[in-house]
């Protein structure tokens, strides 16, 4: 990797400008500064994953739960025992959708009243597990064709992810009441719809 961006160095030929000693200078202090950012957030993600096994909470299991991420659910959620059912979580969450009806129709909106940190974290994760990487694959194929289906029902985007947190909620209600693991599925190519192309006309 270092080969080819010396390439491009040399290929650019003589950069030099005016106060070039000084540019050098800070970007090479930036660059210290970024290294020893770094290796600070090694250090504290190291301690979060040895006070995490303190709780025997497998939640890092899931693909896409970092150890902070993980902090942070145990964090916010506290003691699980408070929420004897996944909805008295995903109430104090705001996940939970609230119904308003207005005449013959009604629409659900997220309830703004619940815990806005974890409600962060829920919605944070849920679009980490219906991502699709580079190489078009899913990284949970199975929320990434929950999310697909609840559009394909007529749910908006938003409303389909909050589905999908309320989903999450569940399971992380189980995993930390029960103190079990999370069964990450194979990661699957996702096939993109493919396009019917018009005959031309021959008139």
């Amino acid at each position: 990797m270092s080969e080819t961006f010396q390439t491009y160095i040399n290929a650019d030929g003589d950069t030099t400008i005016e106060h070039q000693e000084i540019r050098d200078s800070t970007v090479i202090s930036v660059v210290k500064m970024i290294r020893s950012n770094m290796e600070e957030l090694r250090t504290i993600d190291k301690k979060l994953e040895e006070l995490l096994e303190h709780f025997d909470y497998k939640l890092t299991s899931i693909r896409g739960v970092s150890t902070a991420i993980a902090a942070g659910l145990i964090s916010e959620i506290g003691d699980i025992s408070r929420f004897s059912k996944p909805a008295k979580l995903a109430r104090y969450s705001g996940v939970a959708p609230i119904t308003q009806a207005s005449g013959k129709s009604e629409a659900q909106f997220a309830d703004t009243r619940g815990n806005k940190a974890l409600h962060h974290i829920f919605y944070s994760l849920a679009l980490s597990l219906i991502s699709v990487s580079q190489s078009k694959k899913a990284r949970n194929i199975y929320f990434h064709n929950y999310f697909q289906k609840k559009v394909s029902e007529g749910k908006t985007k938003r409303q389909a992810l909050n589905c999908l947190q309320r989903r999450l909620v569940n399971i992380i209600w189980g995993m930390m009441t029960y103190k079990i693991e999370y069964r990450n599925p194979e990661l699957q190519l996702i096939e993109e719809p493919q396009k019917t192309l018009k005959k031309p006309s021959t008139k």
